[in-house]
């Protein structure tokens, strides 16, 4: 293939930080490493066999000045770190830059029970993360106890429990010495 054809060949990728494909230009995954300043090498320690595989350790991009690690597995930490029970849950993370402008922090699917979203909002604090959780996991279980439709039609009365059953958590935590 000649190189001027080579150079107008596009390919789509996912950016790690919308979480869209996007058309960029035909490059290698070294190059395309290198543009986005990570480590393309993948290092084998012979010593353990354990392989770096650059695992996320901070938010990039638009999220970059966000404390808390926008990933589902720090989400699972924090959980079991105050003794939030996960079991049953599904966890999706919406990387919507436009929702930073908002109030909202996370959603329970209504649709898909046990199903919850998390909005970046939600990763400004460790305590509003856990604060996240712990909401969204209740509005969870009134879905099932309760059914969508009532919990929906009495919206406001369940948001209230909610809120009350979180401050509560809250300050048991705190009374324990547990910082946020």
């Amino acid at each position: 293939m000649g190189e001027e054809i080579e150079k107008t060949l596009k390919r789509r990728a996912r950016n790690p930080v919308t979480g869209k494909n996007e058309i960029i230009g035909n490059m290698s995954y070294k190059e395309w490493a290198e543009k986005h300043g990570i480590n393309s090498n993948l290092t084998n320690n012979v010593n353990n066999n354990i392989i770096n595989l650059n695992r996320k350790t901070q938010n990039i991009g638009m999220f970059s000045g966000i404390p808390e690690r926008m990933s589902k597995k720090h989400i699972r930490y924090v959980a079991e770190q105050y003794g939030i029970d996960l079991k049953g849950i599904t966890l999706n993370i919406d990387y919507n830059a436009e929702l930073l402008r908002t109030p909202l922090v996370g959603r329970a699917d209504p649709e898909t029970i046990g199903s919850i979203t998390f909005f970046p909002n939600a990763f400004k604090s460790r305590e509003e993360l856990t604060r996240t959780i712990f909401h969204e996991i209740e509005h969870t279980k009134q879905y099932r106890e309760y059914g969508v439709k009532f919990v929906q039609e009495n919206r406001k009365c369940f948001e209230q429990i909610t809120y009350e059953a979180e401050d509560k958590f809250i300050d048991n935590l705190k009374r324990k010495g547990i910082v946020l």
